[in-house]
């Protein structure tokens, strides 16, 4: 016996926004690639790291679109350490030393917005707590490797290494049950 379908026939929709995305990461493979092979044919320093950061910053800043934790704290703070780690790799690539302080200053500015963000509607915002908390733990490790004397120490690391140290103490004095219920959902522990 054959059974008829008698449901419509269901059509599959093309996301124009998802097409123009993966155009968009195949010419920017390209683009990297033919740089590194000029780069690399021409020989010098690696200047094709610069195409490829700027092509990364580019995708989070403006192609990425996450499902979950699709917030504006969030997309600050990743599109931030990514400018960051891309400032540092300029750094080294030119032998200079003038990436310390400019991170540490994007650092103080990310922790201020942050907690700023936080204190004007914290309902709304709690569960944001994670990104201040990681944000703040990560400019507690660069100000511990610039006492250690991993990396060079200035005053910038050491008020972002307090404002960071500030943070995390407040979160776990007046907020302690919502930033251990934010770990536990984070981290998914039972």
């Amino acid at each position: 016996m054959k059974i008829k379908n008698s449901y419509p026939e269901i059509k599959k929709k093309i996301n124009k926004f998802l097409l123009i995305k993966e155009i968009i990461v195949i010419i920017f493979a390209i683009t990297f690639i033919t740089s590194l092979i000029v780069n690399l044919s021409t020989g010098g320093k690696l200047w094709s790291i610069y195409v490829l950061f700027a092509e990364i910053i580019f995708y989070f800043a403006i192609l990425n679109r996450p499902l979950i934790d699709n917030v504006m704290i969030r997309r600050v703070s990743l599109l931030a350490g990514i400018v960051m780690a891309y400032l540092y790799t300029i750094d080294k690539i030119n032998n200079t030393d003038w990436s310390y302080i400019v991170i540490d200053i994007l650092i103080f500015s990310l922790l201020i917005f942050q907690l700023v963000l936080f204190f004007v509607n914290y309902d709304h915002h709690k569960n944001k707590i994670i990104v201040m908390l990681l944000t703040s733990l990560a400019s507690c490790l660069f100000c511990l490797l610039a006492i250690t004397g991993v990396i060079h120490i200035n005053w910038a690391i050491i008020v972002t290494g307090s404002i960071g140290l500030f943070n995390i103490i407040v979160l776990f004095t007046f907020y302690f049950k919502t930033t251990i219920l934010e770990i536990k959902k984070y981290f998914n522990t039972k």
